[in-house]
């Protein structure tokens, strides 16, 4: 199972920049082996501005800063996708372009935050904001619950 952690806290100018830009209230996503707890520490994988590009990080889910939503049969190898581009550099082009111009267009081997989880689930588009990735997300698992609930009336 894998837990998508989509950060609603304040943060800073430029948190405050993308949910303007992507009329959302979320700036920031990552992705979470497992289902973590509310109010503990989980080791979270994705790209942040803040840390340069591509890692891993212990991260505190407060939940006054974090919304927490589990992803419906995800890829068996996501979170080891991200761990493969660990390293590679945060693609300011890319937020800019995408999400601020709303142009489409990005640099190769560098990954802003809703991209690298969108491509590690295989979500496309992977240019989501974070706010439209949460939606995204939520329709998917509603489609899966119906699903699952159309099976359960069959049987």
């Amino acid at each position: 199972m894998i837990t998508l952690a989509f950060y609603k806290g304040r943060g800073g100018l430029f948190a405050a920049l993308i949910r303007f830009a992507t009329r959302s209230k979320y700036s920031h996503v990552e992705l979470v082996r497992g289902r973590p707890a509310y109010g503990q520490t989980a080791l979270c994988f994705s790209s942040s501005e803040r840390d340069g590009g591509v890692r891993a990080k212990e991260i505190m889910l407060d939940p006054d800063k974090w919304d927490l939503v589990t992803f419906p049969s995800p890829p068996l190898r996501a979170i080891d996708f991200v761990k493969s581009q660990s390293g590679r550099g945060y693609d300011w082009l890319g937020i800019v372009l995408s999400q601020i111009l709303n142009l489409n267009r990005g640099q190769k081997k560098r990954w802003y935050c809703s991209e690298i989880c969108a491509h590690a689930l295989d979500i496309q588009p992977t240019n989501l904001s974070p706010g439209a990735l949460y939606g995204l997300v939520q329709t998917i698992r509603r489609r899966d619950n119906r699903i699952e609930l159309e099976k359960e009336a069959k049987e």
